[in-house]
């Protein structure tokens, strides 16, 4: 009975240590939600789910913004600014973007839209959502947000600037069907597929083209920092790009570190995979609990 009641307690903490980390990153977030644009005529829109996790108020004084490819437009209905939600609220938003038809790009575009809010500790914060843009070769606009872009099935070469071509659009039927031969059985438990293409998250100190090679032969998607350079500094898409990148990589190093500077580091001594899986699990449940001391010593929440 007291090993059920502790594991209870356990699972409850942890679900409160995830909850906690949620609320201090942002008191809310927005997802596009993907779809395929089947006319390609200089506008299309999309819809940005916004959900809330804190009682958040819109800034008054501040529009949305947008960062954009180079000639392109938009904007965001219903204007919010100055309205008040609640945790668990949603609404939903709707972007028009215009672009020009003349000079449509070859490969995927990158748009980020910004809202100004505060929550209940009147710090202004943004939230940034994104969505990916496709003009494909058969006269449609893919739109995706950026979990169900990383997702799609394709392998995307690195973009070559104003690329000497014509784009030539075919029509779907004339697409070969795939020459895969379907009775051949595939064992889907064994190998290590599964682990084929993560998110491989590093600071601009490894960027650079042997990087990349390696990033690619392990089947790694590259998340790595971009670095500006001497006469081509980074542009505001890069440096948005950048910061989103760190975010994650900063939560996870800043985990590691603790555990590195302030528990004496991460080394296991058992024998076996079964005692180094306890032993790690452990490691784990104590960082939470230092971290949840934190954030209550330093009333990071502002209950």
């Amino acid at each position: 009975m007291k090993k059920i009641t502790l594991l209870i307690i356990i699972q409850l903490f942890t679900i409160q240590i995830t909850y906690l980390y949620a609320i201090e990153t942002n008191p809310a977030y927005g997802e596009v939600i993907s779809k395929e644009y089947n006319i390609v005529n200089g506008t299309f829109n999309f819809t940005i789910e916004y959900k809330f996790i804190d009682t958040v108020t819109f800034a008054y004084d501040k529009s949305a913004q947008f960062i954009l490819p180079d000639g392109w437009s938009a904007n965001i209905a219903p204007v919010i600014k100055g309205n008040v939600y609640y945790p668990e609220d949603t609404i939903l938003l709707t972007v028009t973007v215009n672009y020009p038809v003349n000079n449509l790009p070859f490969y995927p575009k990158k748009i980020s839209i910004i809202q100004f809010v505060t929550s209940d500790n009147t710090i202004e914060k943004e939230i940034s959502t994104s969505a990916m843009v496709y003009f494909t070769p058969y006269n449609t606009i893919e739109i995706w947000n950026l979990q169900d872009f990383q997702n799609l099935p394709r392998r995307w070469f690195t973009p070559i600037e104003n690329p000497d071509t014509t784009r030539i659009y075919i029509d779907p039927s004339n697409i070969p069907e795939s020459n895969i031969d379907t009775s051949v059985y595939i064992n889907w438990e064994i190998g290590d597929w599964e682990d084929d293409w993560q998110d491989f998250y590093a600071d601009s100190a490894y960027t650079g083209e042997e990087q990349e090679k390696v990033i690619d032969k392990y089947k790694m998607k590259n998340k790595v920092n971009e670095k500006g350079y001497r006469n081509k500094p980074l542009t505001d898409e890069q440096k948005t790009s950048n910061r989103e990148k760190s975010k994650t990589r900063a939560r996870v190093e800043h985990v590691f570190g603790f555990m590195e500077q302030s528990m004496n580091g991460l080394i296991v001594r058992s024998v076996g995979i079964v005692r180094a899986t306890g032993i790690i699990g452990l490691i784990n449940l104590t960082y939470n609990l230092f971290r949840y001391e934190q954030v209550v010593r330093l009333n990071i929440l502002q209950s």
